[in-house]
């Protein structure tokens, strides 16, 4: 919705922010 430009990069953030966790688990589990 162009009346709520916030909720654009806020999910973006979000998905990063997703990834990032998933990546350091999957290098956790692999150190572990």
């Amino acid at each position: 919705m162009p009346s709520e430009p916030r909720m654009v990069p806020s999910a973006v953030h979000g998905h990063a922010t997703t990834c990032r966790i998933l990546a350091w688990i999957h290098t956790f589990h692999r150190q572990g």
